[in-house]
């Protein structure tokens, strides 16, 4: 059995997010786990791409879609974990484990 690797993609609702998503939906033998999507404010985008890929956590860095995209989790996506802050978001990076970080992000510092 392969050790599934484990994904985390920031900027996952840009060209290059999308992208990614695209080679993660065609692994057809389960060798990818999407454990955090993040992105900046497309709620929609984000919440509909987490249930396609069934990421385990998600973060907008935008406060106004962030509060959007938690509602929507909550509606669409009840084991998906919602990341509600910078803070939350890289505390997650420092203390989960992953083997695969996409960062396709733009005018973004992660401190």
């Amino acid at each position: 059995m392969i050790k599934r690797k484990k994904v985390v993609v920031l900027g996952s609702t840009g060209s290059i997010g999308q992208s990614t998503e695209g080679v993660l939906r065609l692994d057809k033998k389960s060798c990818f786990e999407t454990v955090l999507l993040a992105a900046r404010s497309r709620a929609h985008e984000i919440v509909a791409q987490s249930q396609r890929l069934n990421a385990g956590a998600i973060y907008l860095d935008n406060p106004a879609a962030g509060q959007q995209a938690r509602l929507l989790t909550k509606k669409h996506l009840k084991k998906t974990r919602f990341l509600a802050s910078r803070n939350e978001l890289l505390n997650y990076l420092e203390r989960e484990s992953f083997d695969l970080c996409v960062i396709a992000l733009t005018d973004f510092e992660l401190s």
